[in-house]
């Protein structure tokens, strides 16, 4: 899959949410950011993919498993080698009730909900 176009060093300022960020990806937590338009909340989750660790061997076999069964895989990619990131818009599409879900391909991966 292509590599994340978007580094977490370009974020300048907001130290207190680019720490929080950085804890819960080296602890391999949640994070929900909150708040009103503007803050650029969009803008530092969208980096996130740029720090989180490479796949381990055993993540790429059980992830690119999880692809093939979706049908992800084409002649391109046969395999997954980076962390999956979607940016799912509706709730519906996340749970699987119209298309494909993302949940289920996303084990080693991130989701960016806006």
């Amino acid at each position: 899959m292509p590599e994340s176009e978007t580094d977490f060093a370009e974020v300048i300022g907001q130290q207190h949410v680019k720490r929080a960020i950085e804890v819960a990806v080296a602890g391999s937590h949640n994070i929900l950011l909150l708040g009103p338009p503007g803050p650029r909340k969009s803008t530092i989750a969208k980096r996130i993919p740029s720090i989180r660790p490479a796949l381990t061997l055993r993540e790429v076999i059980e992830t690119t498993k999880v692809h093939s069964i979706c049908g992800l895989l084409n002649e391109e990619y046969r395999f997954v080698s980076t962390r999956p990131f979607r940016t799912p818009r509706l709730l519906l599409h996340i749970l699987g009730g119209e298309g494909r879900g993302c949940v289920s391909y996303l084990a080693a991966g991130s989701s960016f909900i806006n």
